[in-house]
């Protein structure tokens, strides 16, 4: 899910594409960013200034917008099994990675991005705040975990057809502590290996 600024019309100069755009466009402009005052980086005008010419233009940032909710990817494979990486920044990158993974495994089925809920002792009420499963994943499917490093617990739901990842959690004596107080009937939870995005493993 994108995130707008909040609270929304404001500016967060740190902000991904912001960031791109100020270092795709320096080799050709100038950039000055005006703000308020020396407490608050968030320029309130940007101005560009051609170092060719020395024609300028000002711009006005509104709002921006992050993709940096916590994604978990879930790889369905052709042999029934259930495997969880992540957390990646945003389901944009989760995405990507997505395709790369299939792409490296011919024993993948399915891949499928889902929001990874924060630890807390309550579920989420909103019917929305869970994910559909996919038509074509089997209740059948098995669960890969070595109960080794990090992990995630899958809630699912197979009559309703619906899930929510749970984490991370630093271990598996964690992530077995957890239990949520308002468990929907028909939900079950089985614990997952999350295997960590390769710029963050070992950290």
């Amino acid at each position: 899910m994108t995130t707008p600024s909040v609270p929304h019309g404001v500016f967060e100069p740190t902000n991904g594409a912001y960031v791109k755009l100020k270092k795709l466009l320096t080799e050709h402009f100038d950039i000055i960013e005006w703000t308020r005052d020396q407490d608050n980086t968030a320029p309130v005008m940007v101005s560009f200034v051609d170092i060719t010419t020395g024609d300028a233009f000002t711009m006005h940032p509104i709002d921006s917008i992050t993709d940096s909710d916590p994604i978990t990817l879930l790889v369905f494979t052709t042999t029934g099994q259930v495997r969880a990486h992540g957390p990646y920044r945003g389901r944009t990158v989760a995405k990507t990675k997505a395709a790369a993974i299939a792409a490296a495994d011919t024993a993948v089925a399915v891949t499928f991005t889902a929001a990874l809920h924060p630890p807390a002792e309550q579920l989420p009420a909103l019917v929305g705040s869970w994910h559909e499963v996919h038509p074509r994943i089997p209740a059948e499917v098995e669960f890969s975990t070595s109960g080794h490093g990090p992990q995630i617990v899958l809630c699912i739901d197979w009559t309703r057809r619906r899930l929510l990842p749970v984490g991370p959690f630093p271990d598996a004596g964690t992530a077995d502590l957890w239990q949520p107080g308002n468990l929907p009937a028909g939900v079950h939870t089985r614990r997952l290996d999350l295997t960590l995005p390769a710029a963050t493993a070992g950290e």
